[in-house]
């Protein structure tokens, strides 16, 4: 759980150790003044997750491998937003994803 959140709403690459200390604020309950003491407070967890001085740190924003990751299929259609596409007419958008997986190895809610 502990990566997953930090990956959702933090970094997509974080420390060993950033994970272990949100991982202790969800079993622990507590995480500096924040939480009830209860296993799987989601105070302490979020709290630890955006509070953590590896999510607030200004020299983390440097770095090439800090971030999020973007699927191919999220990058893809941002490019078209900026790009300001506009789908023919005649043709349904969805006609228009059918190729994506052949091209770009990901199809819309593809695991």
């Amino acid at each position: 759980i502990a990566l997953r959140l930090i990956q959702r709403f933090v970094t997509s690459n974080p420390t060993p150790e950033y994970v272990k200390v949100v991982a202790t604020a969800f079993r622990t309950g507590k995480y500096e003044t924040f939480g009830s003491g209860e296993y799987g407070d989601l105070a302490a967890t979020m709290s630890a997750v955006l509070l953590e001085p590896d999510a607030l740190s200004e020299v983390l924003d440097a770095d090439p491998f800090h971030g999020f990751i973007r699927e191919p299929l999220l990058k893809t259609i941002a490019f078209m937003r900026s790009m300001e596409v506009e789908l023919v007419p005649k043709k349904k958008a969805l006609e228009l994803a059918y190729p994506f997986k052949r091209r770009i190895g990901q199809m819309a809610h593809s695991f």
